[in-house]
């Protein structure tokens, strides 16, 4: 899967089988714009976001494009991201905030009730800014300072600090 953004100023993906065989072919041909997709481990459905309801949400639809699309954000979503294992899906709410929501595989997958997990300093971009550690409980993030002014801190001997807290 690739993303195209058309002459006219829309946006969408499209895709080619990795080995180059075969014509490419839009993935989700409608006017909405679509952003960062993103392969379920499976290889079997797509998260997406797309703005089709007037604003940015998360959307999973089956790879080879089948049935429709299930929404799966509640109050706006960017930058999906499934979990290493396809049980749960990850993405960035309106409020920056990293939201899970617990996936049940199947065909369709279930998902369950978003639930936001932290809040966030990243910045609404087409690109996803985070990644999640392969135990899903951990996350690297790409965040942006709220200030210039902040001030750097540096803990110096902070093992004895953790053995001496017990």
């Amino acid at each position: 899967m690739y993303e195209v953004i058309e002459a006219t100023g829309g946006q969408g993906f499209w895709k080619l089988a990795i080995d180059g065989t075969g014509q490419p072919e839009p993935f989700l041909p409608e006017p909405a714009p679509q952003s960062a997709a993103t392969l379920s481990p499976d290889g079997g459905w797509v998260a997406y976001g797309s703005n089709a309801s007037g604003r940015l949400e998360i959307y999973v639809r089956a790879f080879d494009g089948s049935g429709s699309s299930i929404r799966v954000s509640t109050s706006g979503g960017s930058q999906p991201l499934w979990g290493r294992d396809g049980r749960e899906l990850f993405y960035l709410n309106a409020t920056n905030e990293i939201v899970g929501v617990p996936v049940t595989p199947g065909d369709p997958p279930v998902f369950g009730r978003p639930e936001a997990l932290f809040r966030t300093r990243i910045e609404e971009t087409p690109d996803r800014q985070y990644e999640v550690l392969p135990d899903g409980q951990h996350f690297i993030l790409n965040e942006s300072s709220l200030s210039l002014n902040e001030p750097i801190v540096v803990t110096t001997d902070w093992q004895r600090l953790l053995s001496t807290s017990g």
